[in-house]
């Protein structure tokens, strides 16, 4: 399986890297890093950069890491229902726990099947997001001639396993950490400067 990963990075830079998933392994075929600098001060003049540095696999996905400086990732017991009545019980659930109004925002969220909390419950992930700033980062990549398949936060995708009890991603997420319980299911986002 072939991969291609567009890592916006919290200090403006922006990485493309080629993947291939081998015999269990991931193996980087190729990276290219595009800083900020004066002749790239738009993030669409450093994805554009990249994109003509390396050429990407084709019939792979693309997929956009980061990017977001103002997402909030968010943890919640749901009680197990089909898809559309578990997205609005968690658009009623999310916004007591965000700053902000909940309208002007955009979510996602992933069940973690690897929690097993009872028969009735489901644990789910979300990461929330202001329209706004969604917005801004879909017109920077259309500048840049970028389409993509994914967008994710790398806390939202993290798997609950042996090896990933503290995940800290300092390229998109430099001052916090997911410090999860594998016992217990719990997660929490912790300063990542202790």
């Amino acid at each position: 399986m072939k991969l291609n990963l567009l890592c916006l990075g919290h200090d403006g830079g922006v990485n493309f890297f080629k993947l291939e998933y081998l015999r269990k392994k991931i193996i980087p075929a190729e990276e290219v890093y595009c800083p900020v600098r004066e002749e790239c001060l738009r993030l669409s003049d450093r994805i554009g950069q990249v994109l003509k540095q390396v050429k990407i696999y084709r019939n792979a996905p693309l997929i956009i890491i980061g990017g977001m400086s103002k997402t909030e990732v968010v943890e919640l017991s749901m009680p197990q229902l089909n898809r559309v009545d578990l997205a609005g019980g968690l658009e009623f659930e999310l916004p007591p726990h965000l700053p902000g109004n909940f309208a002007d925002m955009v979510w996602y969220g992933r069940t973690l099947p690897e929690i097993n909390i009872n028969n009735d419950k489901v644990a789910i992930r979300c990461c929330v997001m202001p329209r706004l700033d969604w917005e801004e980062l879909i017109e920077e990549l259309s500048a840049a001639g970028c389409k993509f398949d994914y967008w994710m936060h790398p806390f939202v995708e993290v798997p609950m396993q042996a090896g990933f009890e503290k995940c800290y991603f300092p390229e998109i997420e430099s001052d916090f950490m997911l410090s999860q319980n594998l016992e217990t299911g719990t997660s929490d986002i912790l300063p990542s400067i202790w």
